[in-house]
């Protein structure tokens, strides 16, 4: 599995973390960082729900990683050149962000937002 990319640099969409967030609402996630809301009709979107959002980090990637590795939301993730694989930070050659979302067991990718 090769690494490709999600979203272009500064835009994500990302699960609400409240209900009905306002279009240029700013909120705060971990891996993110603050990030601007945008879209429209966003009294309907409840906690979960995804949203479209601005930030002003990389691209987000979805790189492979063993199934048995495990990422909490904002972690920092290396890469192993060995494997190619993504590995929990300072196990790899070299860092490359931040976890997007959590990645469980038995999950062989996870979400990165570069930088």
């Amino acid at each position: 599995m090769a690494t490709k990319v999600l979203y272009p640099a500064g835009c994500a969409q990302i699960p609400s973390p409240k209900d009905a967030p306002s279009s240029g609402e700013v909120l705060s996630h971990a891996a993110y960082g603050a990030v601007v809301v945008h879209g429209l009709r966003l009294t309907d979107v409840k906690v979960g729900d995804p949203i479209e959002v601005t930030h002003g980090k990389g691209p987000t990637v979805e790189m492979p990683s063993a199934s048995a590795t495990l990422f909490a939301e904002g972690d920092p993730v290396d890469h192993e050149n060995a494997t190619g694989y993504a590995v929990v930070d300072a196990a790899g050659d070299f860092s490359v962000g931040a976890a997007a979302a959590a990645k469980a067991a038995g999950q062989t990718a996870v979400k990165v937002v570069l930088g």
